[in-house]
């Protein structure tokens, strides 16, 4: 995470992606990690769990990612796990 972004929370200890529909392989939408040479494909049910930041809180750069252009809709959840209490403005936010 960008120092300018890491005030309300800190660095990402954690991520957790929940795929919650399938797609055909030829469909896209893979996660992909370059550094990694990794593409997880998107199966309803599975997850993937990695780790963005190494035990010192520096960043590990082998974990960005990115989702593949989906020719079809990809559902996924989403949990990030914070070094600390994160204060994100939702829409149930009562504050």
């Amino acid at each position: 995470i960008p120092k300018s972004m890491q005030q309300d929370g800190g660095n990402r200890l954690a991520t957790f992606i929940l795929y919650l529909n399938t797609l055909p392989s030829i469909a896209g939408g893979a996660t992909s990690f370059k550094d990694l040479s990794i593409q997880c494909k998107p199966d309803q049910g599975k997850g993937l769990l990695f780790f963005p930041c190494y035990a010192d809180g520096s960043a590990d750069d082998r974990t960005f990612h990115c989702g593949q252009i989906a020719m079809e809709t990809k559902w996924i959840a989403q949990i990030w796990i914070h070094e600390r209490p994160c204060h994100s403005p939702t829409a149930f936010d009562t504050r």
